[in-house]
């Protein structure tokens, strides 16, 4: 599906507020509702928009530790380990990499505990060759919903 300036923009004003109403969307853009209507169907139908979500505010984050961890594989990253992430919760991102790594994972836990002890978890799997590990402090610009 070619995107052009009207997709874009309803996209934009959809990553800034996925609650934003379709009647607002079409004011906004310059276009009748139901067009705006059929557009956002076939954003979906084309799976450029796979869901709507939340985001988390500075609350939240506030109580929770995020650590990315770089993981230096024996291998490639297959359906097997990609599986064995999925089953720790904590994990909410996994990406393949280049450079001296070949994945990051993205891991949320409640308590320092906690990711020492899923790093544990991650570091004994039998792919797993190395890990680097990183504890984020503090977000100060975030852009990735845009």
């Amino acid at each position: 599906m070619h995107l052009d300036e009207i997709d874009k923009q309803i996209l934009q004003l959809l990553r800034e507020d996925g609650r934003k109403s379709v009647s607002v969307i079409s004011e906004i853009v310059g276009i009748s509702r139901i067009t705006a209507r059929r557009r956002i169907d076939a954003l979906e139908k084309a799976g450029i928009i796979a869901g709507y979500t939340i985001r988390h505010g500075p609350a939240l984050e506030r109580e929770r530790f995020r650590a990315q961890i770089l993981l230096k594989l024996k291998g490639n990253v297959g359906d097997e380990l990609v599986g064995f992430w999925g089953t720790i919760p904590q994990v909410v991102n996994v990406t393949t990499i280049s450079g001296h790594f070949d994945a990051s994972l993205m891991i949320e836990a409640a308590t320092s505990e906690q990711v020492d002890h899923i790093l544990d978890q991650i570091r004994r799997h039998p792919a797993v060759e190395r890990t680097e590990s990183l504890l984020m402090l503090a977000t100060k610009l975030d852009r990735s919903a845009l």
